[in-house]
Order: structure tokens, then C-alpha cells, then sequence
């Protein structure tokens, strides 16, 4: 008995090409993401020079991922390639008054797509800071959350910080 369907292409399928496509949308339909935060986590970054990257060192914790790996506890590794959607949020303080940018990290290199500003103009007040970029990663890439002054120097306390990656 032979089967044949019709695809939304409009081309025919025979059940071994259709045992193919199959496991292709299958590979299409697995959602890859990840996540990593930090909770009271009080990390401090010394911020020695403006217009100077500083990702954040270590001691986030991993969240949920699957086709990420979580690492060096500050970086998710993508293991799948594609394009995907970021999202990360910060708040933070600092005693000195300067304007800090936050930044999706990639390989070492700020994401200016994705920067936030905040000005912390009063000492050890907490400030909200967020942003959101589209990224097409490759295998390998490490993907983390930097920081620099755009004026200024200081000590700058994250309190609590989280980033998600979703394959869009």
C-alpha cells in the first residue's frame, strides 16, 4: 500500500519523505532557551574607566535551559544555532553618582542593540535597569551581561540580575 500526501507547498510527500519532514519539523518544533539570574546577590564590579566593559565576574546561578549550558556561573552557552530573542533586567546601586550602561554580552563584546542607561545620582539607592536584543548565535557563543560607566568611576553593587534567551 503506498501513501501520499500533499504539503502546504503543494508538493507530494511518499511515507519515506514523510518520515524525513517529520523529523525535521520535529527539529523546527524543539524550543531552545535559557536563563541564569541572581537573587541578593550583592556581586560588586569595580568600575576603573568609562567607556570600559565589565561583564559580570561570577556568582549567578542557573536557571532553566535547554540547548544552553550555564557556566563559569555568569554565561550561558549556546549549543544550537539560531536567532534568538534576550531579555535581561538589573537593579543596582553604587555610593558614587556616575550613569552606568548595561549590556547583552556576546563572546566578550557589548551588544549595543541591546544598552540601557540609568543615572544613579542618589548613594546606595537601588535603580532599575533592563534591556532586550535579537541575536543570531552560532554554536559555542557565550552569551552574559556587562556593564560600563558612560561617565565616571565607582564600585557598582548588583543586587539582583537575571537574563533569558529564547530561540525566536
Amino acid at each position: 500500500m503506498s501513501l501520499t500526501l500533499r504539503n502546504i507547498k503543494g508538493s507530494t510527500l511518499t511515507y519515506n519523505e514523510m518520515d524525513t519532514n517529520f523529523t525535521y519539523l520535529e527539529t523546527l518544533a524543539t524550543p531552545y532557551y535559557g536563563s541564569m539570574w541572581g537573587d541578593d546577590s550583592n556581586i560588586s564590579i569595580g568600575i576603573t574607566q568609562s567607556e570600559l566593559l565589565v561583564p559580570i565576574p561570577s556568582g549567578l546561578t542557573a536557571g532553566i535551559c535547554s540547548g544552553f549550558t550555564f557556566q563559569n556561573s555568569k554565561e550561558l552557552k549556546c549549543l544550537n544555532a539560531g536567532t534568538y530573542v534576550v531579555n535581561w533586567a538589573a537593579s543596582i546601586k553604587s555610593a558614587t553618582n556616575f550613569t552606568i550602561e548595561g549590556f547583552v554580552v556576546i563572546d566578550g563584546v557589548e551588544q549595543m542593540n541591546s544598552s540601557n542607561a540609568v543615572n544613579l545620582k542618589e548613594n546606595n539607592v537601588e535603580y532599575h535597569i533592563s534591556g532586550t536584543g535579537i541575536y543570531n548565535l552560532t554554536a559555542n557563543k557565550l552569551v552574559s551581561l556587562g556593564f560600563e560607566s558612560e561617565a565616571g568611576t565607582g564600585t557598582l553593587i548588583i543586587t539582583h540580575c537575571n537574563m533569558t534567551i529564547v530561540k525566536v
